[in-house]
């Protein structure tokens, strides 16, 4: 009897493009083939080749008041039970399962795994890389997928990054009172923005606008959890790994923040860590700048004697008869740009001396961080207790009564024991 021949494998039609996985942000659209035509058969090579092909679609920025894909992502999970309980859940990025969807509940008592996030979400902060069924790709700034192409500091493709100045510094003032404290001024239009605490703190770093003093991390007395937010109209990611914070926003920022450090206390700042790129000014008109005094900050505290501001701040103005006209609408630029020897004296002055009412703030136990227990080792469950402040405002341990500190971990409570696996 003959042996059967042995059919080499052949490529099919490619298919048409799928519909792009998102309307806006950058979605991923999908062509592929099949090894049938014919199939491999008695011993016959598979092909060789593509099989799927990619290119990025509807790279249009979304909405800004729109919440991260991410975001949308886990929110439609609300309506399922875990663990027979419902939650409200927001995203959280893991570094090591870029392409995981994991999700907090909005309390921060657990963190689960919802499966692979979605083709075009974001996996790489900084970047345009994103998801492609369940793997982190590399996306160019050319838009396409595995490009080696890549914006240069200044945020042009492929460019030489001779036009815009990296401007660093370190914040290692400290302050004796509780409360908000500015770090620095990052103007309108910057990219790369690096926020580092240069190691652990009691004290938080905080971001707000410099035009509406509203806050977009860890104000109004409430801290944020880590994870992607939108900051000035960017992406941004808070993290806190071992309580060191660090705050990343590629931008580039549509209006200028401002930097804040929380001091708890007397809490010793290590010093906060900046760094910002910015496009170098070019134009006909003669640019000038000079000192002023900013507004009166808000109280650094709540209560107990804290202070407010007038800090000097440096302005640009635009004159066409060549003169330089300073008044409080003309535009905030980064301090290097003024004399130093012409900066005035800031001004301060106290406020909301009352005294402060001060309790435990006990937060929800966490989950066992296992399900089942092994005989001689003992787990424990966690959860946050702080000192705080009647306005829910973070505050030094010592403020509170150290007799009446509530516990932060108690054993796991009526686990069933480990079923061993079957070697």
């Amino acid at each position: 009897m003959e042996p059967p021949v042995a059919i080499n494998g052949g490529w099919g039609e490619w298919t048409p493009w799928t519909e792009c996985s998102r309307t806006c942000g950058a979605g991923v659209s999908i062509m592929q083939r099949e090894c049938d035509h014919p199939k491999p058969a008695a011993g016959g090579k598979f092909c060789v080749g593509e099989r799927r092909r990619y290119r990025i679609c509807n790279s249009n920025p979304c909405p800004e008041d729109q919440p991260t894909f991410r975001a949308i992502q886990c929110s439609k999970f609300n309506n399922r039970t875990h663990e027979d309980k419902l939650y409200t859940w927001v995203p959280y990025f893991d570094q090591d399962e870029p392409c995981e969807l994991y999700c907090s509940d909005v309390n921060d008592t657990i963190i689960v795994p919802w499966g692979i996030a979605l083709d075009g979400t974001p996996c790489n902060v900084g970047s345009r890389d994103i998801c492609i069924t369940g793997i982190c790709r590399r996306v160019g700034c050319d838009w396409v997928v595995d490009s080696t192409a890549e914006e240069d500091i200044c945020g042009v493709c492929k460019g030489s990054g001779d036009i815009c100045d990296t401007i660093k510094g370190i914040f290692d003032k400290q302050s004796s009172t509780t409360g908000y404290k500015e770090v620095i001024m990052i103007p309108s239009g910057s990219r790369n923005i690096r926020i580092e605490e240069m190691a652990y703190s009691e004290n938080y770093i905080s971001i707000g606008s410099e035009a509406t003093k509203n806050f977009y991390l860890n104000g109004k007395r409430h801290i944020t959890l880590p994870g992607e937010y939108t900051v000035a109209g960017a992406q941004a990611l808070y993290e806190r790994e071992n309580e060191v914070e660090k705050i990343r926003i590629p931008g580039p920022i549509k209006e200028s923040i401002l930097v804040y450090v929380i001091f708890r206390g007397k809490a010793r700042n290590p010093g906060i860590r900046y760094q910002y790129t910015l496009s170098k000014r070019e134009g006909p008109k003669e640019v000038k700048y000079a000192w002023d005094l900013g507004d009166w900050s808000q109280c650094s505290v709540t209560c107990g004697g804290g202070s407010q501001r007038r800090k000097p701040v440096c302005r640009e103005s635009l004159d066409v008869s060549g003169s330089s006209v300073i008044d409080g609408t003309s535009m905030i630029v980064d301090d290097s740009l003024c004399n130093p020897k012409e900066r005035p004296e800031e001004l301060m002055r106290t406020c909301k001396e009352d005294p402060c009412p001060s309790h435990w703030w006990i937060g929800p136990w966490q989950s066992c961080p296992v399900t089942c227990s092994t005989s001689g080792k003992k787990q424990n469950r966690r959860r946050s207790v702080m000192c705080v402040d009647d306005q829910e405002m973070a505050l030094p341990d010592s403020f509170c009564d150290s007799k009446s500190r509530p516990m932060e971990e108690e054993p796991c409570r009526s686990l069933p024991e480990c079923i061993p696996r079957n070697r």
